[in-house]
């Protein structure tokens, strides 16, 4: 589905009695005062494979990217193991070591866990609530620009419940912009096969067409974007990428998403993990005032914030749900597609050979567990941030009960 936050409609219901007696990754810290981490993981990663991403900087992402993420292992191993059908079903704050950190794939029955339908229909959730955030015209062309396709699921989102938009999604991964494409044409062909009419307005227009001609994946840094571009786009929609922008270019991003908009009625949505104080070397989870100060300062103003919210609480749930499915499947789906891609790492029946293994294994399971009680804490935010052109009178608001 999509590697990023989802929204569940109870943040503990994934606890079954046996977690509800140990209580949570929070609760297993020892009774001390909690203090905030000096540093948060990046995705694990291991030098074993030879990894072009060792460096502890972030680099800066060059303009026009011809060869980019694809030679990162971090990418290749997300690609081949976090998106495993088999995986994901349908698709998809104490910095010392005391936390009890579960390894036993027996700890939940991973063959029948209904949690993976739960997480698949949490980030379905997430999706409409953002898309909800964009206000698409169901009766009218919208022009929908995305910065940062991840694995294509926020396009083709859109692209199934509004017939009348049209996407382009920008991505620096080749396996992303790979993988987006094969979904999208798989999605169409569903569509086709059922031969169903899209209803829209009281109006029926069939889905052949569709999807994939209105859904553009674009290998492009988001600062290359073509001059007739500009003031092209209604909507503009970001999902986790901003972290990645780095905080020299913050202001040069929303310059940008400034300049991609149309002058009139034009509405975007970001989301975004955020920290409450700059203490993350090596790459950028801004603080929430960094992220509006520069959206004001980067649009020269005419970007107005129209709504903020924090789902970082989800996170926690979600990584969980993550945990489980990586520690349930790791024997039967992700320990071969190592031994496959690794072979002369991994694929040895030696000591040495199951050592990296294992450490692979405690890397992503230690960078679950960490994030999780982050978010738990609030040490960590998730915000989602609707923005809209200055005298849009009818994007109108949001209704509170």
């Amino acid at each position: 589905m999509t590697y990023s936050c989802a929204i569940f409609p109870d943040l503990d219901g994934d606890l079954n009695p046996t977690y509800r007696t140990k209580g949570s990754l929070k609760d297993r810290i020892p009774n001390r005062p909690l203090t905030r981490p000096y540093q948060l993981p990046s995705p694990p990663s291991s030098e074993s494979f030879n990894s072009t991403s060792s460096s502890n900087s972030t680099p800066s992402i060059p303009l026009i990217p011809l060869e980019n993420s694809s030679s990162n292992v971090n990418e290749a191993l997300i690609a081949k193991l976090t998106t495993s059908e088999d995986l994901l079903r349908r698709d998809e704050n104490s910095s010392t070591s005391t936390l009890e950190i579960p390894t036993d794939s027996n700890e939940v029955d991973t063959e029948e866990d209904p949690s993976s339908d739960e997480l698949h229909d949490a980030q379905l959730r997430k999706l409409d609530y953002i898309i909800a955030k964009l206000k698409i015209s169901s009766n009218k062309p919208t022009r929908v620009l995305e910065i940062g396709s991840g694995w294509g699921s926020m396009a083709i989102r859109i692209a199934e419940r509004y017939p009348l938009a049209t996407i382009d999604t920008l991505t620096l991964s080749v396996q992303q912009q790979e993988l987006a494409r094969e979904r999208i044409r798989s999605h169409s062909a569903v569509q086709r096969q059922g031969g169903d009419l899209i209803r829209t307005n009281g109006q029926s227009s069939p889905p052949e067409s569709g999807m994939e001609e209105r859904i553009r994946v674009h290998l492009m840094d988001y600062r290359a974007m073509p001059p007739d571009w500009k003031g092209a786009f209604d909507r503009v929609v970001s999902v986790e990428m901003i972290e990645a922008v780095g905080k020299e270019f913050l202001e040069e991003y929303w310059r940008v998403v400034d300049w991609a908009m149309k002058e009139k009625e034009a509405v975007g949505v970001v989301q975004v993990i955020t920290i409450p104080e700059a203490i993350f070397p090596g790459g950028l989870l801004p603080t929430l005032t960094l992220l509006l100060q520069s959206l004001t300062a980067g649009s020269n103003g005419r970007l107005v914030v129209d709504s903020v919210s924090n789902i970082g609480p989800h996170y926690s749930r979600t990584l969980r749900e993550w945990r489980r499915q990586f520690v349930g499947k790791f024997e039967s789906v992700i320990r071969p597609a190592l031994v496959k891609e690794y072979p002369e790492v991994m694929g040895g029946q030696d000591a040495d050979a199951n050592k990296e293994i294992e450490v692979f294994k405690r890397k992503w399971i230690y960078y679950y567990c960490y994030c999780e009680v982050g978010f738990t804490t609030r040490t960590l935010g998730d915000h989602i941030i609707a923005f809209a052109r200055e005298g849009y009178e009818d994007y109108g608001c949001s209704i509170f009960h």
